[in-house]
């Protein structure tokens, strides 16, 4: 039997557990919709997006809807898939990309996105800052449009969020 997208991430039933870097996998519900995200970080990120589109700072958000290819590429990433779309109040599209860990492959895929893909924008998203990460994200930041820490803020909105 083949299993389905939620199983291969974890999801099975009750199961979960917790995967490369230590993130814990999340099935919910957020309003109506219904989601699989990879971790902690990605669903806390998604409340707070969910709030700045009931403020009408966004007119939608959704999670892990497009994948961008590399067509040419022998080696290394091919395929890469940020972790939200976001279409602002002005009808622009920009993607952000959560992290806890900036590795050399994702610095790989940003520099292949502004080689393919030079119209895409793309945030990093942090909970915090890290001074060991400093290199990685000043060698990203050649190829994305922001880099945004926000831990602080989501610890404020505790209480519209769940935390946990």
């Amino acid at each position: 039997m083949a299993k389905n997208k939620a199983d291969k991430m974890g999801f099975g039933e009750d199961r979960l557990f917790k995967m490369k870097y230590g993130n814990e996998p999340r099935h919910v519900m957020i309003g109506e919709r219904e989601f699989h995200f990879k971790s902690k970080f990605e669903y806390r990120y998604a409340q707070y997006l969910d709030i700045l589109r009931e403020q009408r700072h966004y007119t939608s958000w959704d999670y892990e809807p497009d994948v961008f290819t590399f067509e040419n590429e022998v080696r290394g990433a091919k395929i890469y898939t940020p972790d939200f779309r976001i279409i602002t109040a002005k009808e622009c599209t920009e993607y952000h990309e959560c992290k806890g860990l900036l590795t050399g492959s994702d610095v790989t895929k940003f520099k292949r996105m502004a080689q393919y893909y030079p119209d895409v924008d793309i945030t990093l998203v942090f909970m915090k800052s890290d001074r060991r990460q400093a290199n990685r994200i000043w060698t990203a930041m050649k190829y994305i449009r922001d880099v945004k820490y926000i831990g602080s803020t989501l610890n404020k909105l505790a209480g519209l969020i769940d935390m946990s």
